[in-house]
C-alpha cells in the first residue's frame, strides 16, 4: 500500500482513532473500573466488619444473646456479604465463634479464605474477650458485575465503530474513487492514449473542476501530435539528403585506411592509430598478437583504457579529456594486458601526425616483459635481503674499506639515530682492524648508551670473503640487546637469594617449635612416676609448640593458596560486634606478659549482622596485630573498627591499627608484603616469623576488593589500616545469632540414637595407620562412646552389615580400597545402617572439603585433632544418649 496515496491518508486516521477508542475501551476504562470497584468494595466491606465488630463488642459487654442474634439478619439484608464470621481469642490462636451462612462454619474454621473472597477484617476488645470480626464478598459475585459493567462499555465501542465504518464509506464514495478515476485518466493520457475515456464532471466541486482540466488536456496533446507527425516527415526527407553525401566521402575514406593498414602492419612493433579522443582507428598485426585481440575487438575503443592497467591509462587523460601531447615523442615506460589477462610491460613512444588537415596520433609499442623481470628479480633479491636483515631482532651492518656502511637493517639505523655511543671509541676502532686480520672477532659484552639511558649488547664481527677472486671484501658486525635479560638475570638472583634466605628462617621457625615437641616428649618418656613435678610443665610446652607448629603449616598453606590463586572466601552471616570481640580477645593473648599496653575500640552498632567471610577477616586483623606485637618492645597497640553505612547501601567496616614499634623506612615501605620479605633480612633472626604474614593479608584484602594502606615513621611506630565494603545480612534467625555450625550440627541426631546400648555412643573407626588407631582409642576414652576399630574399608563394611554403628569415621587415603569408596558402599545397601557416615583427612582445604560434601559425607573431621575439637564434634550426638 502506498502511504502517500489518499486512500492511506484518509483510511489511517480512521483506523488510528478506532484503535486509540478501542484501547481506552477495552484496555484502561474496564482495568480503572475493576480497580475503583475493587477499592469500594473493600472499603464497604470494612465499614461492615467495623459496624459488626461494635455489635458484637456491645453484645459481648452485656452478655446481650439477642444482639449476636441480630447479627444474621443485618448480613442476610446486605447483598454486598458473602460469607462472615466472628472469631475470639482463645489461648495463643482464634477459634470460629460463628458464621454466616451457618452451612459456611466448617469453611470459615481456618479463616475467610482470600482465594475465593475480597475480605476485611476488623477487631473488637471487651473487659473478657478478644477477637475479630472477617466479613467476605464473593469474588464470582465481583467479577459478575465487572461483567454487566464492561459489556456497556463494548457495545458504546462496537456503536463506534460502526458509525465510523459508515462515515468512511460516504467518504470512499464521495471523493476517494471520483479521484482515483482521475488517476487513471491522467496515466493513459501520460502513456499516449489519447483516445481514452474521462467522466464528464457533474456539478461545481473541485472533482468536477479537475475532471474538466483533464478533459482540455486530452485536446492539447492530440492538436500537439498532429504538429509532431509533420516535423519528423520533414526530417527523414534531409537525413536522406545528407546519407547520400557522407556515402562518397566513405569510400575514399576506405581506400586511405587500407593504404595506412599495410604499412602500419610491415612494421615489427605495434603500432597504434588514434584520433584526438584516443580511440584506436588502426593498428598492425604484430598488435593482434601482442594484446590477443582482432581489429574488430579493438576498433574504436578507447586505447588506454583498453590496453593499458588504470593507473597508466590516467596518464593520458588530463580532467577527463585524452591529452596525448603530454607524452609525446619521449620514450615511457608502461604496463598493459592481453585478453588473457597476461600483464606486459611495455615501452612506447607516441608521436603526432596530420592526415586531411585532422590531426592523429601514432603509438608504437615494444614488448620488455623479459627484460622487465629480469630487472625485477634482481632489484626483489635486494629487497628481500634488505627485509630480512630489518627482520631480524638485532642490529646488523655491512661494511667494506672503501665504503664505512655498504648495508645496514632498522635496528642499527636506530641505534645511531638515537645516539647510542660507545664510551671509549677507540676500543670499536680496535676491534675493527682486529676483525678485518683475524676474520672474525667476539662475542664481547658492549656498554652503549645515549642522553636517557644505558643499555648492553653482546656484539661480534666476521668477514665475508667472497666466491669470485678479486672480489672487495665486507665486514660483518652484528650486536645483540640483551639489557632486559641482564635485568631479568639480576632479578632471579636477588629472589635466588630471597628464596635461600626464606627457607633457612622457615627451617629456623619450623624446627624451634619440633625441638621443644621432641625434647618434652623425650623428658616425658623418661619420667619415672607420675608424682614428676615437672611433667605438667612438659606436656603445655608440647602442647604449646605443637599450636605453634601447626599455625606455621597452616601460613605456608594460605601462602600457597595466594600463589596458586586457590584462595577462596564464603559469604556468611555473622555478628560484627561477636566477631570484633572474638579478634580482641585472640589478639589480647599476644600481650599477657608484657608491658605492652594493648587496647581495641569498636564503633558502630553493636546488634548489626553482616554477610561475609568472618574467619578471613578475624585471621587479617590477627595477622597485623600479630605483627605490631612482634616489633613493638614497648609502648601501646591500639586497634580501631569503625562501621558506617556506605552511599551503596553497604556496610563500610575501617580497620585500623596503631603500633610505637621500631617503624619502617621508605625502603621497607616498598618491599613491605613481598614474599619472603622478612625471611630474607635480618628482621627473622631478631624477631622472628616468616615474612609472609603481610603478604598473605595482602591477597586477603585484595580477594575482598581492598588494600593495606601503610603509614611508618622510622622509630617512631607504624599504622596499618583497610577498608571493607560488606552487604547487611538480611536473616537473623537464632542458629545464625549461634554462629556457623558443623554439618553435624546442623542436622538433628536421630532421637533414638543410642537407644539400645546402654546410653553409649556406637562408632565404627576405619583407619589403616596403628599410631591413629590408638590415639583415637585414647581420646574416644574421654567420652561416653564405644568405640569398635578396622584397619580396612572391606573390614569396616563386613562390621557394619553386622551391627547398628550411630556413627562411622573414615580416613580417606587408605591402601586397596579409600574412605570414599566405603562411603558409596555403605550407601548403597540398603540394609546397612549408617545414619551418619565422616570423613577424617588432613586435607584442611576448604575446595578439598566441600568436595567430600558433594561426595555425600555428613561432616568432615581435619587433622590434626585436639581432645577439645573432638568433644566438639561428639556433643550434639552425645546429647541424645
Amino acid at each position: 500500500m502506498n502511504r502517500h496515496s489518499i486512500t492511506t491518508r484518509i483510511f489511517f486516521p480512521f483506523l488510528i482513532t478506532t484503535t486509540l477508542f478501542a484501547i481506552v475501551l477495552i484496555g484502561i476504562v474496564p482495568d480503572r473500573l475493576t480497580k475503583i470497584l475493587s477499592e469500594n468494595t473493600e472499603n464497604e466491606l470494612f465499614s461492615i466488619a467495623k459496624t459488626i465488630a461494635l455489635s458484637v463488642n456491645i453484645a459481648l459487654e452485656e452478655e446481650s444473646l439477642e444482639a449476636l442474634a441480630e447479627f444474621n439478619a443485618f448480613l442476610k439484608a446486605d447483598a454486598n456479604i458473602s460469607v462472615a464470621g466472628i472469631f475470639v481469642a482463645e489461648g495463643p490462636s482464634f477459634e470460629l465463634l460463628a458464621a454466616f451462612p451457618g452451612e459456611a462454619e466448617s469453611e470459615l474454621e481456618a479463616g475467610v479464605d482470600p482465594l475465593k473472597f475480597l475480605v476485611a477484617r476488623a477487631p473488637f476488645t471487651t473487659s473478657n474477650q478478644s477477637g475479630y470480626i472477617e466479613v467476605g464478598f464473593s469474588r464470582e459475585q465481583f467479577a459478575s458485575r465487572l461483567r454487566t459493567i464492561n459489556l456497556n462499555l463494548y457495545a458504546a465501542f462496537i456503536a463506534i465503530l460502526i458509525l465510523q465504518f459508515i462515515v468512511y464509506r460516504i467518504v470512499q464514495a464521495g471523493v476517494i474513487r471520483p479521484i482515483l478515476a482521475s488517476i487513471k485518466s491522467a496515466d493513459a493520457l501520460g502513456a499516449g492514449e489519447l483516445d481514452t475515456d474521462i467522466s464528464k464532471p457533474s456539478g461545481k466541486d473541485e472533482i468536477a473542476k479537475l475532471l474538466g482540466a483533464l478533459i482540455q488536456l486530452q485536446q492539447n496533446l492530440k492538436d500537439q501530435n498532429a504538429r509532431n507527425e509533420e516535423l519528423t516527415s520533414s526530417l527523414e526527407r534531409k537525413v536522406l539528403e545528407r546519407t547520400k553525401a557522407l556515402s562518397g566521402a566513405l569510400e575514399a575514406l576506405k581506400s586511405a585506411q587500407k593504404t595506412t593498414n599495410e604499412i602500419i602492419d610491415s612494421s615489427f612493433d605495434a603500432i597504434v592509430c588514434l584520433d584526438n579522443e584516443g580511440r584506436i582507428q588502426q593498428w598492425n598485426s604484430r598488435a593482434s598478437k601482442m594484446f590477443g585481440l582482432s581489429p574488430e575487438e579493438a576498433i574504436n575503443q578507447p586505447m588506454p583504457r583498453l590496453l593499458l592497467i588504470e593507473e597508466d591509462a590516467r596518464r593520458f587523460y588530463s580532467d577527463g579529456v585524452f591529452n596525448a601531447p603530454a607524452l609525446s615523442d619521449d620514450l615511457i615506460e608502461l604496463t598493459g594486458h592481453a585478453k588473457s589477462n597476461d600483464k606486459i610491460d611495455l615501452e612506447g613512444f607516441i608521436t603526432a601526425l596530420n592526415i586531411n588537415q585532422e590531426d592523429q596520433w601514432v603509438v608504437f609499442l615494444r614488448d620488455i616483459t623479459v627484460n622487465k623481470r629480469i630487472a625485477d628479480a634482481i632489484d626483489n633479491q635486494r629487497v628481500v635481503g634488505a627485509s630480512v636483515l630489518d627482520a631480524l631482532p638485532i642490529s646488523v651492518a655491512l661494511e667494506s674499506r672503501v665504503q664505512d656502511h655498504v648495508l645496514e637493517n632498522s635496528a642499527y639505523r636506530a641505534l645511531q639515530d638515537q645516539g647510542f655511543v660507545e664510551l671509549d671509541p677507540g676500543t670499536e676502532s680496535k676491534r675493527i682492524e682486529s676483525a678485518w686480520q683475524a676474520g672474525a672477532l667476539g662475542p664481547w659484552d658492549q656498554v652503549l648508551s645515549n642522553e636517557e639511558e644505558t643499555r648492553t649488547f653482546i656484539g661480534a664481527m666476521r668477514v665475508i670473503e667472497p666466491d669470485i677472486a678479486d672480489q672487495e671484501r665486507y665486514l660483518l658486525r652484528y650486536l645483540v640487546d640483551v639489557t632486559e635479560l641482564k635485568e631479568q638475570e639480576k632479578q632471579l638472583r636477588e629472589a635466588l637469594v630471597s628464596k635461600d634466605a626464606f627457607m633457612s628462617a622457615m627451617t629456623h621457625e619450623l624446627r624451634t617449635p619440633l625441638h621443644s615437641i621432641v625434647a618434652c616428649l623425650d623428658l616425658i618418656s623418661t619420667t619415672k612416676g607420675p608424682d614428676e613435678i615437672q611433667l605438667p610443665q612438659y606436656l603445655s610446652v608440647a602442647k604449646s609448640s605443637s599450636q605453634t607448629l601447626l599455625s606455621l603449616i597452616n601460613e605456608l598453606l594460605d601462602f600457597q593458596k595466594t600463589l596458586d590463586h586457590d584462595l577462596t572466601l564464603v559469604r556468611e552471616p555473622f555478628g560484627l560486634f561477636a566477631l570484633f570481640q572474638q579478634s580482641k580477645a585472640m589478639c589480647h593473648v599476644l600481650f599477657e606478659a608484657t608491658s605492652i599496653n594493648f587496647k581495641a575500640d569498636f564503633k558502630g552498632d553493636e546488634q548489626l549482622r553482616l554477610l561475609g567471610d568472618a574467619r578471613r577477616i578475624t585471621q587479617v586483623i590477627t595477622n597485623i596485630v600479630g605483627n605490631a606485637r612482634k616489633f613493638t618492645e614497648q609502648g601501646d597497640v591500639s586497634m580501631t573498627l569503625d562501621c558506617q553505612p556506605h552511599s551503596s547501601g553497604d556496610f563500610a567496616l575501617r580497620f585500623k591499627i596503631t603500633d610505637t614499634g621500631i617503624g619502617m623506612n621508605q625502603e621497607t615501605l616498598t618491599r613491605l608484603g613481598d614474599p619472603f620479605f622478612q625471611g630474607a633480612t635480618g628482621f627473622s633472626r631478631e624477631f622472628g616469623g616468616t615474612g609472609l604474614g603481610i603478604s598473605i593479608v595482602k591477597q586477603i584484602l585484595a580477594i575482598m576488593n581492598s588494600k593495606l594502606v601503610v603509614q611508618s615513621t622510622l622509630g617512631v611506630g607504624s599504622t596499618f589500616s583497610f577498608e571493607l565494603i560488606l552487604p547487611a545480612a538480611i536473616s537473623s534467625t537464632a542458629a545464625e545469632i549461634e554462629g556457623p555450625k558443623s554439618r553435624a550440627q546442623q542436622q538433628a541426631p536421630d532421637s533414638e540414637l543410642g537407644a539400645n546400648h546402654d546410653n553409649l555412643l556406637k562408632v565404627l573407626y576405619v583407619e589403616d595407620t596403628d599410631m591413629n588407631r590408638i590415639v583415637m582409642k585414647a581420646m574416644m576414652a574421654k567420652f561416653s562412646v564405644a568405640l569398635t576399630m578396622v584397619e580396612s574399608a572391606l573390614e569396616g563394611l563386613k562390621l557394619a552389615r553386622e551391627n547398628r554403628y550411630d556413627l562411622i569415621i573414615t580416613d580417606i587415603q587408605m591402601p586397596i580400597h579409600t574412605g570414599i569408596e566405603l562411603r558409596q558402599w555403605l550407601a548403597d545397601d540398603d540394609e546397612i545402617y549408617a545414619p551418619y557416615i565422616i570423613a577424617f583427612t588432613a586435607n584442611a582445604q576448604a575446595s578439598q572439603i566441600n568436595e567430600y560434601h558433594n561426595l555425600g559425607f555428613n561432616d568432615v573431621i581435619t587433622k590434626p585433632l585436639t581432645l577439645a575439637k573432638l568433644g566438639e564434634f561428639l556433643a550434639p550426638y552425645l546429647d541424645t544418649l
